[in-house]
């Protein structure tokens, strides 16, 4: 039988925040300056935009990805500016 899987990778805590947000990339951007976050790494997604990326900020990390709207994958102003 395997070992057991792991459900938190190693340097990962039990709660990890997932941001759906517009333009990603100068979010990415922003926390770097603001912050000193550090860029993981970065995935590529349709339209130029960013499937899926992850900054790591001190010790903790945090994932985010462009907002996807046709897929019900919207950042905070697109929810706030729905009709």
């Amino acid at each position: 039988m395997a070992g057991k899987v792991k459900h938190i990778p190693d340097g990962w805590h039990a709660v990890t925040p997932y941001l759906a947000v517009k333009d990603a990339a100068r979010a990415i951007e922003f926390y770097g300056k603001a912050f000193d976050a550090k860029e993981v790494m970065r995935l590529p997604g349709p339209g130029g935009k960013i499937g899926h990326a992850e900054i790591k900020i001190g010790g903790d990390y945090v994932m985010l990805a462009d907002e996807y709207p046709e897929d019900g994958h919207m950042s905070p102003t697109s929810l706030v500016d729905r009709p």
